[in-house]
């Protein structure tokens, strides 16, 4: 499908200048009462030299099999999904992003 991803890469804890790269919230604290993890694959293409960081999310049981990962090499695929919000602009504008949403890892579903 067109909406599909696949990505395999390092799963970056810190960023260049040591912050932390990414975000685990327990289900227990989460406002869906699902775990939701946002963290970055450094994704490589071909043996290339360069990194390119994707940024991606992961919901429920998948997030917490990610978040036990961290630092680790990992290979995630799952699908796009386009969202939307008003800007702060009075002129009703949206702004559009775009999500990765992870639902396979080493291509299995997560139960």
């Amino acid at each position: 499908m067109a909406n599909e991803f696949r990505f395999s890469g390092l799963f970056k804890t810190e960023s260049q200048d040591g912050r932390k790269n990414y975000e685990y919230i327990p289900a227990d604290v989460s406002p869906i009462q699902k775990s939701i993890l946002k963290f970055t694959v450094a994704a490589t293409r071909d043996n290339a030299e360069r990194a390119t960081g994707v940024r991606l999310v992961a919901y429920g049981t998948v997030a917490d099999a990610l978040q036990a990962r961290a630092g680790q090499t990992v290979d995630v695929s799952g699908y796009i999904t386009i969202s939307r919000s008003k800007t702060a602009a009075a002129n009703g504008q949206f702004k559009y992003y775009e999500n990765k949403v992870v639902e396979r890892i080493n291509g299995q579903e997560v139960a």
